[in-house]
């Protein structure tokens, strides 16, 4: 019997919509517990992230693209997209998971948490959902899944990669 293990998800965005990619929204995924815990971050490390993301199979990440005017200085499109973006992840995942911990950069609005957490309550009852605000100071404190999920996000955005890893989102995501 496969023992359950708990998932970590960071998630942030490129804060860009509507310029030249759209905001790219990311979530880096990880089965390593000390990926889930506090740490400080000085900055972007782009090679520590390379490096975090290949050493393990136990990490991966799923992203999207928005584009268009309507996505632009909205603050709420990181939480609206998540659930599309860690189902997509849970959709290729083969393993029993024991609990979820979910970790957003930025404001969270109470409505947006709750309909995370309704969104996957059936699945993990115990479900840990915690956003960050990124200090004035370039000093950060998060876990580690977040703070290379910004590293990824901006790296995403500034060499408008496309990946295996984009995710499709429906609809009433899309640029009208």
């Amino acid at each position: 019997m496969t023992k359950a293990i708990d998932l970590y998800v960071g998630l942030d965005d490129s804060n860009h919509a509507g310029y030249k990619l759209g905001e790219v929204d990311v979530a880096v995924f990880s089965l390593i517990p000390e990926d889930g815990k506090t740490k400080l971050s000085r900055r972007r490390d782009f090679s520590a992230l390379f490096k975090w993301l290949n050493v393990s199979e136990k990490r991966d990440f799923r992203y999207c693209v928005l584009e268009g005017e309507r996505f632009r200085h909205i603050y709420s499109n990181l939480p609206a997209v998540a659930p599309y973006i860690i189902d997509n992840f849970l959709a290729t995942f083969r393993r029993q998971l024991r609990d979820i911990s979910i970790y957003i950069d930025g404001v969270v609005k109470p409505e947006d948490e709750e309909r995370i957490r309704e969104h996957f309550r059936s699945r993990f009852p115990n479900l840990t959902l915690e956003h960050f605000k990124k200090p004035k100071k370039k000093v950060h404190k998060c876990p580690v899944v977040l703070f290379r999920a910004d590293a990824l996000a901006n790296y995403l955005y500034r060499q408008e990669i496309e990946s295996p890893n984009k995710i499709l989102l429906p609809d009433e995501f899309k640029n009208e």
